[in-house]
């Protein structure tokens, strides 16, 4: 089960946060892309979900999934 988005007083957890939470339990697909996601952090709003999934060199489902995962 994936780790909550929140922190116990409720603040939402950031995402580097997140990634490192889940990464151990990540497959090989989904750590590439976790990868690239904390290498562009300060980037992301300008990517779209399949550029990022293209940068990583995995499917679309696979960053759909990573994505949904870390909420």
């Amino acid at each position: 089960m994936p780790k909550a988005a929140t922190t116990r007083q409720g603040r939402p957890r950031s995402l580097e946060a997140r990634i490192y939470g889940l990464y151990a339990s990540l497959a090989p697909a989904e750590k590439r892309l976790a990868d690239v996601l904390l290498q562009h952090q300060r980037d992301l709003p300008s990517y779209t979900a399949g550029e990022l999934a293209a940068q990583a060199n995995v499917s679309k489902a696979t960053a759909a999934r990573l994505i949904r995962a870390l909420g």
